[in-house]
């Protein structure tokens, strides 16, 4: 491939170039604090006696003093670079390359990168300078020569290495954005050239020195079978194979960089959207990030590079960075999440420039519906789904109640909420979940998004206080309440109003929430009462319910110490869906009744309102809900996913933030949809 050079800085020619390369026509603002506002007519800085100047930089001191020495003036002084807390480089070069940087957003997910192991990048090119002071190199191996080191006479590997992982904040050098990684040098190339043999062999030897990832700045417009298998081996050992597309402004893409299993970059010129002059484009590249004017280690010091060889160390870097961050991630998730973040600009540039916080961030929100708590978490399950309602009419003990409704349930206790979701499908509206009335403004907030002018409250008020009640009312909202004596009654009130004349019962306990959540989505789509019984004893009121719509077939969802054997006697053709646990227990419900469609939503069954709000959609959009565990998933909930995917279950949504379902559970849920 071709290496674009513009600058080779070494020894005491490096310091002569950094000096001579600022300006002395820069211009730096200066903030003036004026006793007299209107002293002067100049831009103001959030309040009219603060102003901004600018000045050239040569001129900044001496107008500094003048301005510090006259009457007029309060105070001056110098504006200033502000970044997120901790994201700031110390390195003395990191200057040179932080308008590229920012153009990929590195110094905001340094603010939120928590490092928790190095990660090993084979860099297979011209070789790696052992001795640079900014770079971690391990010994590697030298192809073209076994019998000696993998050394760089060329640069172009030194170079490569520094972008992919130049130590970071070590007051040396320049920065990477992994901030810091093992280089395992692979000599294939001598100068610009080398043979596609030796390159094969050098990815099966990085493949078994356990590297993460494998950086090929490098390329052929040919194909090759036994260069795709490298490839294929690699891959299927999880190491992230990272290639270049090519350096010719051609509408192709070189291999190894062309075929699927591998993540093509291509470039853009540094600080801008557009492609860089030499870089190749079209369907072939996945991503592309800056490529001109790249500095990075040289052999003895540091130099200037251009190249689509130059932006696929950045794309490796910011992999690296991934595993750093979350250990747990494989090499089909790292493409997913750094082409799935890109910042779209053109067809012909694949997914578009890399974003490295927003690649963080994804990390956290991929697939997730959550706010900062439980009501919060229940918005933005609303949101997600309900864009308008529709007028609709309930009865409840006789008196009609119509209009647009929103259901509202306590976030605190389980009972009087957790049959929600049959409501929820008659009435076509979200359950949103409360704990106090200091929440009421939220709810009163997404009710008028919405359009709503009802409130069906859940329970009496010990549930929900007549102090939220009548908050709801004065913003002008409608409530009605739909209550009994207690929660078993309360779950009878429910199903005489959403149920339709179905002859079937769900039958959950009224002291444990984890089974009832298995069962209310499919309850809500099926039309099917959920009732609650004791452990030992059926309660009168689920009873009446029994006899009242002659019940001639019960499903008990839960095990004999849940449900105890005698009160499945006195149930009307009792069958039972029950594990050694609550996610066997839910293992049983989904893979009996089978009501999926291409989308699962997944919920932790250590607590209820995430489920709670989620079932409701859950059964809106026919589809089940899988209860999990943290931190690491059970072998039924693995089974259960299993199961789904062969049902054609191809996508998932989490309910709740990372303290319901840690991040490395959700990444792990990931793969197992993503796994063949």
């Amino acid at each position: 491939m071709k290496i674009r050079t513009v600058s080779i800085l070494v020894g005491l020619c490096l310091l002569f170039f950094l000096h001579n390369n600022v300006s002395a026509e820069e211009e730096v603002k200066i903030l003036v604090k004026y006793k007299n506002p209107d002293t002067f007519i100049t831009q103001s800085i959030g309040k009219p006696d603060l102003k901004k100047l600018e000045v050239k930089k040569s001129e900044a001191q001496k107008r500094l003093q003048e301005l510090n020495n006259s009457s007029l003036v309060e105070y001056a002084e110098l504006d200033q670079p502000v970044y997120t807390m901790g994201n700031v480089s110390n390195d003395p070069y990191f200057s040179y390359q932080e308008s590229y940087f920012n153009q990929i957003n590195v110094m905001n997910a340094w603010g939120v990168f928590s490092p928790k192991q190095n990660v090993t990048v084979a860099v297979l090119d011209t070789g790696v300078d052992h001795t640079h002071e900014d770079l971690e190199v391990l010994s590697g191996k030298n192809i073209l020569n076994p019998e000696t080191i993998p050394d760089d006479t060329d640069g172009h590997g030194t170079h490569v290495a520094g972008i992919v992982g130049a130590k970071t904040n070590n007051e040396v050098g320049g920065a990477a954005i992994s901030q810091q990684v093992n280089i395992l040098p692979v000599k294939v190339l001598e100068g610009e050239k080398g043979d596609m043999s030796d390159v094969i062999e050098g990815i099966y030897y990085a493949v078994d020195q356990d590297v993460d990832i494998i950086n090929l700045s490098l390329g052929m417009y040919n194909n090759s079978q036994a260069l795709n298998e490298a490839i294929q081996y690699a891959t299927s050992k999880d190491i992230l194979v990272v290639a270049a597309a090519g350096n010719d402004n051609v509408d192709r893409t070189v291999y190894p960089a062309a075929y699927p299993e591998v993540l093509a970059v291509s470039s853009v010129k540094t600080g801008t959207e557009e492609k860089a002059h030499f870089a190749n484009y079209g369907s072939g590249v996945d991503v592309v990030t800056p490529g001109t004017e790249i500095f990075s280690t040289f052999p003895g010091g540091y130099g200037y590079m251009e190249g689509t060889s130059m932006s696929t160390p950045m794309v490796s870097s910011l992999a690296a960075m991934l595993i750093r961050h979350q250990p747990t991630l494989h090499n089909d998730q790292l493409r997913d999440i750094i082409k799935s973040t890109a910042k779209p600009i053109s067809p012909e540039l694949g997914r578009g420039l890399i974003q490295t916080d927003q690649a963080l961030a994804y990390l956290k929100e991929k697939n997730r519906i959550y706010g900062a708590n439980a009501t919060e978490t229940s918005i933005q399950i609303s949101k997600s789904h309900w864009t308008e309602l529709e007028n609709k009419v309930i009865e409840i003990e006789g008196d009609k109640h119509s209009g647009k409704f929103i259901i509202l349930a306590t976030r605190n206790d389980f009972p009087d909420s957790l049959a929600a979701s049959q409501l929820s499908t008659k009435l076509e509206a979200p359950v949103l979940l409360i704990r106090n009335e200091n929440q009421v403004g939220k709810i009163v907030d997404e009710a008028k998004r919405l359009s709503a002018n009802q409130v069906l409250i859940l329970g009496g008020s010990g549930a929900v206080s007549d102090s939220i009640k009548n908050k709801i009312e004065n913003s002008g909202l409608k409530t009605v309440r739909l209550k009994g004596v207690n929660r078993y009654e309360t779950a009878v009130k429910i199903a005489e109003t959403s149920t339709s004349a179905s002859k079937k019962a769900f039958i959950v306990s009224g002291q444990q929430f984890p089974d009832a959540l298995s069962i209310a989505p499919i309850a809500g789509k099926l039309g099917i009462p959920v009732l609650y019984v004791n452990s030992n004893k059926i309660p009168d009121a689920t009873q009446q319910y029994l006899k009242k719509h002659k019940i001639q077939e019960t499903i008990i969802v839960g095990g004999y110490s849940v449900i105890s054997n005698d009160v499945a006697k006195k149930l009307p053709s009792p069958i039972r869906l029950r594990g050694k646990d609550r996610y066997e227990t839910n293992y049983e419900v989904l893979k009996y009744f089978k009501q999926f469609n291409s989308e699962i939503y997944i919920a932790s069954a250590n607590d209820f309102p995430d489920a709670l709000a989620g079932s409701a959609l859950a059964s809106t959009k026919g589809t089940s809900l899988l209860l999990t565990n943290s931190p690491t998933i059970s072998t039924t909930t693995k089974s259960s996913i299993n199961f789904m995917k062969g049902y054609n279950v191809s996508d998932y949504r989490i309910l709740g933030g990372s303290a319901a379902i840690s991040i490395p559970t959700a990444w792990e849920i990931d793969s197992k949809f993503i796994s063949k």
